[in-house]
């Protein structure tokens, strides 16, 4: 497994040359992400500590592709990120919701009913605005799923508004 922690003074600017802490954030995960298929299922305890001691939605967002890298040849990652979503941490429960993002066309649907519904009903903005996300982006692959899920669980929840724009933006529901 790689060192994630970056060093702020790795990177070329002039602020970051000063800094004396670790780069959090969006560049934390690029060296990740470029060998990510150097990374196997037994590094995601490893990102997972990394999402909760450097919680925030550009880091979260970035590790997830990783872990959905991961789970495109692991199928271990398919339990873990369903126990993800039953967690209280709200950057693991957006990491499970978020990590098939890149599996574009691959995405196990049913996984990802049993995410969303493990998480519906929260009043976490992250969490919503992820469901709402994740609403979307399988509606550019699979329009239907989408309209159905909603119509099955539209009972159980009431789509915020959050969710509701976020999966009704660039969908043709």
């Amino acid at each position: 497994m790689f060192n994630l922690a970056y060093n702020k003074a790795d990177e070329p600017s002039k602020a970051r040359e000063e800094a004396k802490e670790p780069l959090v954030g969006i560049w934390a995960g690029v060296p990740l992400l470029a060998l990510k298929q150097y990374v196997f299922f037994d590094d995601i305890p490893k990102i997972e500590t990394y999402i909760t001691t450097k919680s925030w939605w550009d880091t979260v967002d970035f590790l997830c592709k990783v872990i959905g890298d991961v789970g495109l040849r692991d199928t271990g990652v398919r339990p873990l990120m369903l126990e993800w979503s039953k967690r209280e941490n709200i950057w693991i429960k957006r990491a499970a919701i978020e990590h098939q993002f890149a599996s574009k066309g691959k995405n196990d649907t049913e996984l990802l009913e049993q995410i969303i519904v493990n998480c519906l009903g929260s009043n976490e903005f992250f969490i919503n605005k992820a469901i709402g996300w994740a609403l979307r982006e399988n509606s550019k692959t699979n329009p239907q799923w989408v309209r159905d899920f909603i119509e099955k669980h539209k009972g159980q929840m009431l789509l915020s508004a959050l969710v509701n724009k976020n999966w009704t933006r660039n969908s043709k529901n």
